[in-house]
């Protein structure tokens, strides 16, 4: 059972939707109410937003419907009118060729969404690397309490009895794999070449860029030429730096 909403000095922004007395205050309140919501809701107490980015192809917020959940039945507790809302999330180890350029197209979802609906406040529930920006850089837009709630870390696997986490160690491994192919035949430059792109890739999906030089050869000898040019172009679809890996001759 929700807490009764204390009167607040200040005409909230829902009231331009759920407090009117005319055909559209009808159609808010009835529309709403036609999923369950009781009409002590619509008493003028502030609506709370959660903005939810669950998506089984974002591994990091798969769990988010839980998380939502629990937001909603503080809310309530609290004496709020929660009403949760998707916005697109972006799964870094699925999407191609980069969760960077969709950033901030969701954030001006976010900011869309909130703007267009009768949000009081916002509860933002984020994780993963670009998805977490693009909410505060929309959120921020609208200049609405919010608060950001993080879907926290992730917790690592076991190998051999060791912790083992695919975000930290997979570059180690993947640099160790191709250096003992290169010693069945691979030539030094393509051990170079490998592990230039696999460092490359590794900072570009986390918004960096690494020098032209990183690999021991100079600028214009074509290291650029595979993952952008020196002033930061994309290179052409289907290239290494657009997430495509290296072959790998397990076919995996």
């Amino acid at each position: 059972m929700s807490k009764k909403p204390s009167q607040s000095k200040h005409r909230l922004r829902s009231t331009e939707w759920f407090g009117r007395h005319d055909r559209d205050g009808l159609v808010h309140r009835s529309w709403m109410k036609n999923q369950g919501i009781p009409h002590d809701q619509f008493d003028g107490r502030p609506v709370i937003g959660i903005c939810n980015t669950w998506s089984q192809a974002t591994p990091c917020n798969a769990h988010f419907r839980e998380l939502a959940q629990h937001v909603r039945d503080g809310v309530l507790d609290a004496g709020g009118f929660p009403i949760e809302f998707p916005v697109m999330s972006l799964g870094e180890t699925l999407m191609r060729p980069t969760t960077m350029l969709f950033r901030n197209q969701v954030a001006m979802d976010v900011e869309e969404s909130i703007r267009a609906n009768p949000f009081d406040g916002i509860v933002l529930l984020m994780g993963c690397d670009k998805t977490t920006p693009a909410l505060l850089m929309g959120a921020a837009s609208c200049d609405l309490p919010t608060i950001g709630v993080s879907g926290g870390p992730m917790l690592n696997g076991k190998f051999r009895g060791e912790d083992i986490g695919s975000g930290t160690h997979v570059w180690n491994l993947e640099v160790h794999r191709n250096a003992q192919d290169g010693r069945d035949g691979r030539s030094r430059h393509g051990r170079r070449r490998v592990m230039h792109v696999t460092l490359r890739r590794a900072l570009h999906d986390h918004g960096d860029r690494v020098d032209d030089g990183i690999d021991g050869r100079g600028p214009g000898d074509g290291s650029a030429d595979q993952c952008g040019d020196s002033r930061g172009r994309l290179a052409p679809p289907g290239s290494l730096a657009h997430g495509r890996t290296p072959h790998r001759r397990d076919g995996a």
